[in-house]
């Protein structure tokens, strides 16, 4: 249950998590003024945006995207 992500952007990274017949879209974003990072997590079947936040760094917000789409039903 990895994600397999899309890291060719230093800007904007495009996730992918299947699990449990699901397919959820994630999406770490650098935000365009000033530090920090947005996540969101989005149901493909929808589609709309079931979780989402901000994050310091990349990292953060990679880590919080990920946990968040594996709480997801």
């Amino acid at each position: 249950m990895g994600v397999s992500w899309d890291k060719s952007d230093d800007r904007i990274w495009f996730g992918i998590l299947r699990k449990a017949g699901y397919e959820f879209h994630l999406v770490v974003e650098k935000l365009p003024h000033g530090p920090g990072w947005d996540w969101s997590v989005w149901d493909r079947l929808t589609p709309k945006i079931v979780r989402g936040g901000h994050a310091d760094s990349r990292a953060e917000a990679v880590e919080a995207v990920e946990r968040a789409a594996k709480d997801e039903n």
